[in-house]
């Protein structure tokens, strides 16, 4: 789960404490009173209007609410851009952008975000860009589009590394460790977990640090390692309790009764099952309560007690009709929204033309002031002053080459062109991509093996063949992410390019066998996964360009890798219709594709 603000509702689920934790958890009314504080100073005006702006930003930054989080947001922005101070109006659209995200509005939290992103960008806030690149990805991990998430969690990280900003860093750790959770990526959630937990231990933080607990110990019921895992829970839980907070201990809650679901002991299942539900209900959690009303569903129908299993069942369905019409509708915001995100990455762009101008003027400047200190200074200018021009011209010449290599290099061509005649990049749907995904097995146990270098050197000789390959049939590189490799075809073709990119992934499949002629370069299993579909192209990017695509077409393309096997191609359906009379094939079946409730035929190249 994402951290946010503490939620609300504590004092209504107290006594439902009480009947069903082992041991009594105190709630503490620290925070509810200073809360109430600031709302009665800010009621009575007894502040100055300089002061005002502070006040506003520690209601936004401590409310439980999102619903009031939201008003003094846009009370914050109100009298900020009042003010003219940029420093209170980026952080009143932040948190604007957060509550919007918490109330499920996520296309006009974008909105927000994108406004205070501008305002960090035009005035060089560099830490407020990352803490609102990892709003964006909240949004966007929301929506349940995991690549783009972990796009913007990765850029605020990197700012915050940069800038030994530990706080900050930790909490985005957490975030992203809590993305790759969702996509059942136990082993890196693990280590983003454990990093982020020593970073607040080392804080003296226990309550953040309770969440890394527990998220640690619910990776652990699914590895089967249940003492451990209730060891860690029952901490998490007693600590969050002590802070009153319970949004997070329905979900840990669940857990343990998975546990003692394992253990034999439905009695007990039960109880934590019950408590998991009772939070949820109280606090509106529509998620915890749906997974809760599942398994006492199966808990009581394991037990014999059917009117008690139908009841549960027909709140899960209740509970998951709602989600499912929610996501529904995230569906088909989905396009709109990836438009919100082709103006964060435009407005990057613009933000660096910008600072490139700016920098091409300082050196006309000192050029000019150059030229006129030597006619002054020196009696025969006039040939030295022409060596000057000529050499001047060269550099410029040579630099001006050097910078449309670097970007043809970043940039398709016909997309470089664009942006250099029109200043911007129109992002811009394509009917027909196909999209390839590739990643190493074990690669987490190859890493804690062998020295950093030799890995570094392996990973460097596999994607640079890579680029060669994909060179050769003309498709375009989008991104390596971690150890996995993504490219696609069709972006700027009349066709997908199916079979170049089946083509392409038979011979990356072979470079495994030219690394074991190489004595520093491992020999990494790998799974490949093809889809073809719609996607939607544009430039994103922070401190450079980069061209990227997504859709729902990217997502599919992934989980194909995902259900894939070392040594093998995995393909969809769409992908057989396009290359069915160039290629043999292997049935699969239907196979689930996570986070998508639904089924896809699957089929192996034949190598």
């Amino acid at each position: 789960m994402i951290r946010g603000n503490k939620s609300s509702g504590i004092f209504c689920v107290f006594l439902l404490m009480i009947l069903f934790v082992t041991v009594p958890i105190p709630l503490r009314s620290q925070e509810s009173s200073e809360i109430d504080s600031l709302v009665s100073l800010y009621n009575s005006g007894k502040y100055d209007i300089e002061n005002r702006l502070e006040l506003l930003w520690q209601l936004v930054n401590m409310h439980p609410e999102p619903s009031e989080m939201l008003f003094y947001s846009e009370e914050l922005i109100a009298s900020a851009e009042a003010l003219g101070n940029t420093e209170y109006m980026v952080k009143g659209h932040t948190g604007k952008g957060s509550a919007l995200r918490t109330l499920g509005e996520i296309e006009e939290a974008l909105e927000s975000l994108i406004s205070g992103l501008e305002i960090a960008f035009r005035n060089d806030m560099v830490l407020s860009e990352a803490k609102i690149f990892i709003n964006i990805g909240d949004c966007f991990s929301a929506i349940d589009d995991h690549i783009v998430s972990v796009d913007y969690y990765k850029k605020g990280i990197k700012i915050f590394r940069e800038r030994q900003e530990e706080r900050l860093l930790a909490n985005s750790l957490f975030n992203l460790g809590d993305e790759y959770y969702k996509r059942q990526r136990l082993d890196t959630a693990l280590l983003l977990y454990l990093e982020s937990k020593q970073m607040f231990k080392s804080m003296g933080d226990d309550y953040s640090g309770a969440y890394n607990i527990g998220n640690i110990g619910r990776i652990f019921v699914k590895l089967g390692l249940l003492d451990s895992a209730e060891t860690l829970l029952v901490q998490s839980i007693n600590i969050l309790g002590e802070y009153g907070d319970l949004y997070p201990v329905s979900a840990y809650s669940l857990a343990r009764s998975e546990i003692y679901r394992n253990r034999g002991d439905p009695e007990k299942a039960t109880e934590y099952a019950r408590y998991s539900l009772s939070i949820a209900d109280s606090l509106g959690l529509k998620v915890e309560a749906r997974n809760a009303n599942l398994q006492l569903h199966e808990l009581y129908e394991e037990q014999g007690l059917v009117d008690m299993a139908l009841k549960h069942y027909k709140d899960y369905v209740s509970n998951n009709d709602s989600l499912k019409a929610i996501e529904a509708s995230q569906v088909l915001n989905r396009y709109e929204i990836s438009q919100k995100q082709s103006e964060v990455d435009l407005l990057v762009k613009e933000a660096e033309i910008s600072d490139l101008k700016n920098k091409r003027q300082k050196w006309v400047i000192y050029g000019t002031g150059l030229s006129l200190a030597m006619v002054a200074l020196v009696a025969v200018s006039a040939f030295r002053r022409y060596r000057y021009v000529k050499r001047t011209n060269k550099i410029i010449e040579t630099e001006k080459n050097r910078s449309e290599d670097l970007l043809l290099n970043i940039l398709p061509e016909e997309t470089a062109d664009e942006l250099k005649e029109k200043g911007s990049v129109q992002a811009r749907k394509i009917e027909k991509a196909t999209v390839l995904f590739t990643d190493f097995i074990d690669f987490t146990k190859y890493s804690e093996k062998v020295a950093p270098e030799q890995m570094v050197k392996s990973i460097d000789f596999y994607f640079k063949r890579f680029d060669e390959i994909i060179t050769k049939y003309k498709l375009e590189k989008i991104k390596t992410i971690g150890d996995s490799y993504m490219c696609a075809g069709g972006l700027h073709s009349d066709s997908s390019q199916a079979k170049e990119v089946v083509l392409a992934a038979l011979e990356m499949l072979k470079i495994k066998d030219e690394a074991g002629h190489l004595r520093e370069i491992l020999q990494f299993d790998m799974r490949i996964g093809i889809h073809c579909g719609s996607v939607v192209a544009g430039i994103v990017g922070t401190k450079k360009w980069q061209y990227d695509i997504w859709g729902d077409t990217v997502n599919i393309a992934s989980g194909m890798e995902a259900n894939s096997i070392a040594g093998r191609i995995n393909i969809s359906e769409n992908i057989l219709t396009e290359i069915q009379d160039d290629f043999q094939v292997e049935s699969r079946g239907s196979m689930e594709i996570k986070n998508r409730n639904e089924h896809l035929k699957m089929y192996f190249i034949k190598v």
